[in-house]
C-alpha cells in the first residue's frame, strides 16, 4: 500500500477518533459540571443555617456552569445584573460561600493616637502601635480620650516640632487649680460680654434689664431667706408646736406595665397624690410623720386640701401630740393654697389652736414633700415595670406603697409613713 493511501487513512481514522473523544468529553464534561454543581448544593445545605442561603450564595453556585442566555432558555429568569454580581462573587469568593456582610466605614485613627495607646494601654511585648491589645480593665473612656481631637492635636504637634516642648506661665497653671480663680475667670468674661451688650442697647433697654436683675436678686434673696426661716421653725419647736407642710404630686398613671400597646398611654386611669408631713417635738429630737392620700378625685382645688387636713386632725398621732400651735407652710400656687376658701378655713381653726400661715416663694423649688414622692415613684416602678405587675385600682396602689414603706430597714427608717384612700 502506498504510503500517501496510509497516510490519509491514518489521519481519517485518528479525526474520527478525536471527534468520538471530544463528544464523549463534552457529555462527560456536562455530566460532571451537573454532578459537582448539585454536591455543591448539597453541601452548603449540610454546612449552613438557613439564614445564610441567600440569592446571591445560590446564583454563584450555578454561575461557573451555566450562562445566562442558556438559564433563560430554561425559563429560569434571572436579572442580567443579578448574575453579573453572582459570578463576581464565585470568582472572587468561591462558588456557593455565604455572602459577607457590607462592613461600616470606620474612622482612622491617627498615628500618634495609636501610639499613645500603645504606650499606655498595650503590653511591652506587643511589637507595633497598628495591632495592640489593651490591658485588662483599662477603662474605655481613656481610649476615647486619646483619640480626642485635643489630643490628637497635641500629638500631631509633637511629632512636628519634636523637641520644642509647650510653655505655660507656672502662675497661671497655679490658679487654673483654684476653683477662686477660675469663678473670677468666669465671673470678669461674663461682665465684659455684658459691658460689651449694654453698649449696643438704649438707655431705656439697660434701664429695664438692671431692673429685671434686681427684681432676680431681690425674689432669690426672699425665697432663701423663707427657706431658711422654715428650717428655723421646725428646729426651735416646743411641746404642742406642730408644722404642717402640704403639697400636690403630679397626678400618676395606673396600669403601667413591661408590655403596653400604643393606645394604652391615653386609656390609663390617674390618680391624685397629696402629701402633708407633720413635724412635732419628740424628746430632743424632731419627730416627722408623713399622710399620703390617694384619690381619684383629679382636682387640686382647696375642698380636698380641708378634707385631708380634717383627717389628720382626727389621727392617733395628731391628738396625742396636744397640739396647741399650728404653723401651716403651703405651695405659692393660685388656685391651690392661694385662695379665699382656705385662707378662711385656717384662720377659723384659731378657734382652737394658735395659727401661722406662711408660703414658699414662687419657684422656690423643691422641700421635703417632693422627696416623699420620689420614693413613692421608686417603689411603684420596682413593682411595675420590673416585676411586670400591674396595678389598676387605687386599693391596689395602697397596697403595693404600704409594702414598699414597711420594707425599709429599721437601721434606715426615720419618718413614719401612712397612705390614706381620699374618696
Amino acid at each position: 500500500m502506498p504510503s500517501t493511501e496510509k497516510r490519509s487513512i491514518n489521519t481519517t481514522f485518528r479525526s474520527r477518533t478525536q471527534t468520538h473523544t471530544k463528544q464523549v468529553a463534552e457529555w462527560k464534561k456536562s455530566h460532571l459540571l451537573y454532578e459537582k454543581l448539585f454536591a455543591a448544593i448539597r453541601n452548603q445545605i449540610n454546612d449552613l443555617e438557613e439564614k445564610d442561603r441567600n440569592r446571591q450564595m445560590w446564583l454563584s453556585l450555578i454561575s461557573p456552569y451555566e450562562k445566562l442566555k442558556s438559564l433563560r432558555a430554561k425559563g429560569v429568569m434571572i436579572g442580567k445584573k443579578a448574575f453579573a454580581t453572582a459570578r463576581k462573587h464565585a470568582k472572587k469568593t468561591g462558588a456557593g460561600s455565604p455572602v459577607a456582610k457590607p462592613q461600616t466605614p470606620t474612622i482612622p485613627t491617627p498615628e500618634e493616637a495609636k501610639e499613645a495607646i500603645r504606650l499606655h494601654l498595650v503590653e511591652n511585648s506587643q511589637p507595633t502601635a497598628d495591632k495592640f491589645t489593651s490591658r485588662k480593665g483599662v477603662p474605655q473612656n481613656i481610649v476615647r480620650t486619646l483619640l480626642d481631637t485635643t489630643e490628637a492635636i497635641y500629638y500631631s504637634y509633637h511629632k512636628k516640632y519634636e523637641g520644642t516642648p509647650l510653655h505655660v506661665h507656672t502662675k497661671l497653671l497655679q490658679g487654673l487649680s483654684k476653683d477662686r480663680h477660675v469663678r473670677d475667670m468666669s465671673r470678669r468674661k461674663a461682665q465684659s460680654k455684658l459691658n460689651v451688650q449694654e453698649n449696643r442697647l438704649s438707655a431705656a433697654e439697660t434701664k429695664r434689664l438692671k431692673d429685671c436683675v434686681q427684681t432676680y436678686e431681690e425674689h432669690r434673696q426672699h425665697k432663701t431667706d423663707r427657706q431658711k426661716h422654715m428650717k428655723e421653725r421646725i428646729q426651735n419647736l416646743r411641746n404642742g408646736e406642730i408644722v404642717i407642710l402640704s403639697d400636690f404630686k403630679k397626678n400618676i398613671s395606673l396600669m403601667k406595665g413591661q408590655n403596653e400597646m400604643g393606645n394604652d398611654f391615653f386609656k390609663r386611669p390617674q390618680r391624685t397624690i397629696f402629701g402633708v408631713i407633720l413635724f412635732y417635738k419628740k424628746g430632743d429630737k424632731i419627730g416627722k410623720d408623713i399622710f399620703t392620700f390617694v384619690s381619684e378625685d383629679l382636682k387640686h382645688v382647696a375642698h380636698f386640701i380641708i378634707s385631708a387636713w380634717e383627717d389628720i386632725q382626727k389621727s392617733n398621732v395628731f391628738l396625742s401630740l396636744g397640739v396647741t400651735r399650728i404653723n401651716f407652710w403651703n405651695d405659692n400656687c393660685r388656685g391651690q393654697f392661694r385662695n379665699f376658701q382656705l385662707l378662711s378655713y385656717m384662720i377659723g381653726l384659731r378657734e382652737k389652736y394658735t395659727v401661722e400661715i406662711d408660703y414658699f416663694t414662687e419657684y422656690h423649688g423643691k422641700n421635703q414633700c417632693d422627696s416623699h414622692f420620689s420614693r413613692i415613684m421608686v417603689i411603684y416602678n420596682n413593682r411595675t415595670l420590673r416585676k411586670d405587675a400591674l396595678v389598676t385600682t387605687t386599693e391596689e396602689f395602697i397596697k403595693v406603697m404600704t409594702d414598699g414603706f414597711n420594707d425599709i430597714p429599721d437601721k434606715e427608717r426615720e419618718d413614719e409613713y401612712s397612705i390614706h384612700p381620699h374618696l
